[in-house]
């Protein structure tokens, strides 16, 4: 999504956006052009050098000064308040990492909003190219170069041959079904190899109220273990599902009654 163009931004309103750690606070009991006090304080000396502050709210929001020192309870401030604070004015002293920071020049070249502005808009451009979605917007220009189609379409087509690549190499599931009987009378048992599926359902379908025994063997039919699930009761025709998931070999059915039965078995590999 297209970003809008950053305007103007002086080196003020940078530092209100950037400086976010407020180490104290309070309100003007008095203020000249150069100084601020908040009579209910007690620092000790220069504890605020190359700190800021802040007017936050009241006569002369907004305004952001270095502190040059501070005495028990005055800051001295450069440059001059615009707007001297007053006793409606709020404050809060900033931490801006180690150093001094000038409000005026950064490394002794001078600031103006337009170098900010063009620092601001190279890192925007670069987070547009960084964002999981690049390859489907338009990239801006940085630093005068700019990300052609190709390029674009270079990257779509390498991330879905990967795509491709790992949907071929994941694991899949294959199944077959087996059928057991069909309207047969199993009151007999009839029987079934389980193939070594690593889970299984079993379909039934009866044509008369009857009970089915269901028993598994470990051992290719040698032994069978009724299965916790059996029997299986109908009180009337119909149909039942029942998963099943047991490390076993063959199963067994075996109907109460001579009445037809339908029985499969879908199971996984």
């Amino acid at each position: 999504m297209p970003r809008a163009a950053i305007g103007p931004i002086a080196m003020s309103e940078l530092l209100r956006r950037v400086v976010e750690v407020a180490v104290d606070t309070g309100m003007v009991t008095t203020a000249t052009l150069n100084t601020l006090t908040d009579a209910t304080k007690n620092w000790p000396d220069n504890q605020w050098k190359d700190y800021v502050v802040e007017i936050v709210s009241g006569t002369g929001e907004g305004q952001i000064r270095k502190i040059v020192s501070n005495t028990s309870s005055t800051l001295v401030v450069d440059p001059p308040w615009t707007t001297v604070p007053d006793t409606t004015s709020r404050y809060a002293i900033r931490f801006v990492g180690v150093g001094a920071m000038s409000l005026s020049a950064w490394g002794g070249v001078a600031l103006t909003g337009r170098d900010v502005t063009q620092d601001l808009q190279k890192l925007q451009n670069l987070d547009v190219l960084l964002s999981s979605r690049a390859s489907e917007a338009t990239l801006a220009s940085i630093d005068g170069k700019v990300a052609t189609e190709s390029t674009l379409g270079a990257i779509k087509s390498k991330t879905d041959n990967l795509d491709v690549l790992l949907s071929t190499r994941a694991p899949k599931d294959e199944g077959e079904t087996i059928t057991i009987c069909t309207n047969a009378d199993i009151s007999g048992g009839v029987t079934a190899s389980l193939k070594n599926f690593k889970r299984w359902t079993l379909y039934l379908k009866v044509a008369a109220a009857m009970d089915i025994t269901i028993e598994l063997s470990p051992d290719g039919g040698t032994t069978w273990y009724e299965a916790p699930e059996s029997p299986v009761s109908f009180s009337a025709a119909g149909d039942d599902i029942i998963e099943m998931g047991y490390d076993a070999t063959d199963i067994k059915l075996t109907g109460s009654t001579t009445d037809a039965v339908t029985a499969q078995i879908r199971g996984v590999y």
